[in-house]
């Protein structure tokens, strides 16, 4: 038997996690983001959630397998290559970051040009 949760459960248990990596607890939001994409691996907001507080956490690599799920996904905004860049500076991957954050700086660009 699969346990599911219902989109109001799921919507608190994102904004309890929210709310501990906002009061500085990016383990208790690991903890409950973790759970809730194991119920429901397609959760967007869930795993984005997540991303930060793996990056809070200094879990570069952990954080970077996030990111490419979310790209997989078709997610491709620039807060993520930024979210990229931090990841792979915290695996150690420098030249990776650099590239990562010059891309996030064109999109970011590019989204200042065409909404002035």
């Amino acid at each position: 038997m699969t346990m599911t949760l219902s989109s109001q459960q799921q919507d608190l248990l994102l904004l309890t996690g929210w709310l501990h990596l906002q009061y500085g607890h990016p383990d208790r939001a690991r903890t409950l983001l973790a759970a809730l994409l194991q119920l429901h691996p397609g959760h967007e907001s869930g795993r984005r959630t997540l991303l930060v507080a793996l990056l809070k956490l200094g879990r570069g690599e952990e954080a970077l397998a996030h990111v490419d799920h979310l790209v997989s996904e078709g997610v491709t905004d620039e807060a993520l290559w930024l979210c990229r860049s931090r990841a792979c500076q915290l695996a150690g991957r420098l030249d990776e970051a650099r590239f990562a954050y010059q891309y996030y700086l064109e999109l970011e660009e590019q989204n200042e040009s065409t909404h002035p």
